[in-house]
């Protein structure tokens, strides 16, 4: 009887140090993207307004990147989130919110202008990683402002 209780208390010790070895490993910290100690997924932009390519974007657009995570604010300024027509770049204004960046110009682009957004690989999740590469998007400008009319429309006679 002793002999079984012996196996018995060896087996239950067996089980707890395996239990105490592989239940910790089961945690879910790989899906955690919230930016603690043991995230591993860089940031990167998950989706932009325009899109990359877009046609007949207005003059007066506000320029979004979404994150797929959280970003450290501090990281997105001007200076990291730019948007440029040719060389020179586009002044504006830039703010973060959630997971969303956006780039609103101080005037109204250029009509059928093609532009080019880009966020630095200075942009960091709240961890402090940041992306391997930039992320540039470009999009081309209506050919005439939202105040012109439509040369298709007629004006209407009341």
């Amino acid at each position: 009887m002793f002999n079984m209780y012996k196996k018995n208390v060896l087996k239950m010790g067996w089980l707890i140090l395996l239990m105490s070895i592989f239940i910790p490993g089961c945690s879910n910290s790989k899906n955690d993207r919230s930016g603690s100690a043991a995230d591993v997924y860089l940031p990167s932009v998950s989706s932009t307004i325009p899109e990359d390519a877009a046609t007949k974007v207005s003059m007066n657009p506000k320029i979004t990147a979404t994150f797929s995570k959280e970003t450290n604010a501090a990281t997105i300024t001007p200076a990291t989130f730019t948007l440029l027509q040719e060389k020179p770049p586009v002044s504006g204004t830039v703010t973060y919110e959630g997971t969303t960046a956006v780039f609103t110009p101080s005037e109204n682009l250029d009509p059928n202008a093609t532009f080019t957004a880009n966020l630095s690989n200075e942009v960091k999740d709240l961890a402090g990683k940041s992306s391997v590469t930039n992320k540039t998007w470009s999009f081309m400008t209506d050919e005439r402002s939202e105040s012109e009319p439509d040369p298709g429309m007629k004006p209407t006679m009341e």
